[in-house]
């Protein structure tokens, strides 16, 4: 289970957005943290967002809980896969994902899956935790051979007897989970109000309309599936590790159109969060404290969630492949990782006499290599 995790104080919250920015625009870690130390005094929302942390109960502890439940789950449901083991990592928190995956390496495994914890996918979430975990990956194994074809997704650990396969579960919006678990909280809520007003932090750039599309899918699901019971919008925001801020946020215009509308009592849910976090309990609440509308969020714990967890892995370990967006090249990226994710995770076959790959993340061999099959694709 992967996550970008929280920050709990001010230095660790400055190390996050210099690593994040870092890893989404390709400029040099070094850049990046000179100028969020210069930005930081600017920073009143991350700031706030951090000191409001520390009087809530460590993220941590909350990913730890769902991981030993969709482990007991996932023996009971399907035990004819043997036992299962389930962890969590972090990208900028720890236990960190690299480290993660050695320990789960030097300890042997025959399959690894990967499990964003966030629905919709993009490359500022989803991409840039998968690209680090294929990193790691590559570095501590390499493709396994058989018959003169390459996979890349079977990894084999040399001078070990350590050999797995690895796969992603990239996004899954479309799952049924998301709309059973807003659905559950919304029964109760949707009979004291006469609208809803969906909320979802913005993603600049990278392929951002196709995280927008997934998003607004989302809610018209969710909507047809309660019938459509009551008028609703879609509203953007900036989320705690955006910045500089987008200046799209629309969470005003939107409640301003239904206010004109005859619509007071509106219930404002944050449709792409599935977890407390900064955005859910600190940064909404204080949008929306004079606005005269309510907030759902997301509760500690939800069976539902806990549930659809165990059978997004059940249906991928029974022949669902990750989603063909997953090939989906964004626009002016330049990225080798992002390549090596596409080769690793969406596989193809290669013939081995073909392909020459070292573990190191910028050789050129394999940069040109995945070129040439993305063209012949």
């Amino acid at each position: 289970m992967l996550h970008h995790g929280q920050p709990r104080t001010p230095y660790y919250a400055t190390k996050h957005l210099a690593e994040g920015s870092h890893y989404y625009y390709k400029i040099p870690l070094w850049l990046t943290s000179r100028v969020t130390q210069l930005y930081w005094p600017l920073a009143k929302k991350v700031n706030f967002c951090v000191d409001d942390y520390k009087y809530s109960e460590n993220f941590s502890h909350l990913v730890s809980t769902y991981s030993k439940v969709l482990q007991g789950y996932l023996n009971e449901l399907i035990p004819e896969h043997r036992s299962f083991y389930c962890t969590y990592a972090f990208l900028y928190d720890e236990p960190a994902i690299s480290r993660t995956i050695s320990e789960l390496i030097r300890k042997g495994i025959q399959r690894l899956i990967l499990l964003p914890l966030y629905p919709h996918y993009s490359c500022f979430q989803t991409g840039t935790m998968l690209n680090i975990a294929v990193k790691a990956l590559d570095e501590q194994t390499k493709p396994l051979s058989k018959d003169g074809i390459c996979s890349m997704d079977y990894r084999v650990r040399t001078m070990s007897h350590v050999s797995f396969r690895c796969s992603t579960i990239d996004r899954w919006s479309s799952h049924p989970v998301i709309i059973n678990f807003w659905y559950n909280l919304l029964c109760t809520e949707l009979k004291d109000h006469d609208s809803l007003l969906f909320v979802a932090p913005q993603m600049r750039g990278y392929n951002s309309s196709g995280y927008m599309r997934e998003i607004w899918t989302t809610c018209y699901r969710l909507m047809e599936h309660m019938n459509e019971a009551v008028p609703w919008k879609l509203a953007w925001f900036s989320g705690w590790d955006q910045w500089p801020a987008t200046t799209l946020e629309s969470i005003n215009l939107q409640l301003y159109f239904l206010r004109r509308e005859k619509r007071y009592r509106t219930l404002v849910v944050p449709i792409a969060l599935i977890m407390p976090s900064f955005e859910s309990e600190s940064l909404l609440p204080d949008i929306l404290q004079n606005e005269g509308v309510d907030l759902l969020s997301p509760p500690g714990f939800s069976p539902v969630l806990a549930h659809g967890f165990a059978e997004l892995i059940k249906n991928h370990l029974m022949g669902r492949r990750a989603s063909s967006q997953l090939l989906h090249r964004c626009k002016f990226c330049f990225s080798s990782r992002c390549l090596l994710r596409e080769a690793m995770l969406a596989p193809k076959e290669i013939p081995f006499n073909e392909i020459f790959l070292k573990n190191t993340l910028g050789n050129g061999e394999l940069i040109q290599q995945q070129k040439r099959l993305q063209i012949s694709a």
